[in-house]
């Protein structure tokens, strides 16, 4: 089983809770450029909160993976979904409260929209102006 989570460029328009939901179920149906392993496409926040998280869970597929043999990084691992406004991310749920939490802290860190897909309702949080991350509405799935 799996916990996901999402951040996003957070452009004003998605603040309006309606217009997130078309936004956010028409990018996850996967059309077009999406990659796996790396954010080419991605806006520069992403980028960088890309580059943090892989340093804590490696993705699952491409050239950065764990070795076979790396057993204990594979407990890690998480599964990358990058467009170039949405990066989508699966984890085992035995991780669970700490990948909420680093997910959060770097969402804050980079100025990135945060998305708790895996709740009912899901939680969307956007940065502050001064730093940190508000919560802007609860999207029922």
């Amino acid at each position: 089983m799996s916990y996901d989570l999402a951040v996003f460029d957070p452009r004003d328009d998605l603040r309006d809770p309606s217009t997130f939901s078309n936004w956010y179920d028409a990018r996850t149906k996967w059309h077009g450029d999406v990659y796996f392993d790396e954010a080419p496409i991605s806006t520069s926040s992403l980028q960088a909160w890309l580059q943090d998280m892989l340093k804590i869970f490696p993705p699952m597929n491409g050239p950065r993976r764990p070795s076979f043999e790396d057993a204990e990084r594979w407990d890690w691992v998480a599964d990358y979904a990058i467009t170039s406004d949405l990066i989508y991310i699966a984890f085992s749920s035995s991780r669970a409260g700490l990948v909420y939490d680093t997910v959060y802290r770097l969402a804050a860190k980079h100025g990135v929209g945060f998305y708790d897909v895996g709740e009912s309702p899901g939680e969307v949080w956007f940065p502050r102006p001064g730093g940190g991350l508000e919560l802007v509405y609860r999207v029922q799935r």
